[in-house]
């Protein structure tokens, strides 16, 4: 189970969600900042639709490249079928009514 900031506002917990009527593109930056100063040897998970994905790389690409490295990028892209979105590190590929199915890779 992760802990998932859904506002931006708290760089304790594990994962960031970056959707309509959570936090936006524009915020990832500044929580993976502090996320990563106040927690350095910690990753930055970053959960996002696959529309959305490129406008959050777009953004997070003026961080220093050793922040950068510390992001896993978690992809919601229900297609119903099990499958990764080539460059993340995890995929929600099923939204159900009472659950959600994602696969990961060994370094999410």
């Amino acid at each position: 189970m992760l802990w998932i900031d859904t506002l931006g506002t708290d760089p304790s917990a594990q994962a960031l969600d970056v959707e309509p009527g959570c936090a936006s593109p524009s915020q990832v930056p500044g929580w993976i900042s502090a996320k990563l100063k106040a927690h350095p040897h910690e990753l930055a998970i970053i959960y996002t639709t696959l529309s959305e994905w490129s406008q959050v790389q777009a953004d997070v690409a003026s961080l220093p490249s050793s922040m950068r490295s510390q992001i896993r990028w978690w992809i919601a892209d229900p297609t119903g079928t099990p499958h990764m979105v080539p460059g993340a590190q995890a995929t929600q590929y099923y939204w159900g009514s009472s659950y959600d199915i994602s696969l990961a890779e060994p370094d999410f």
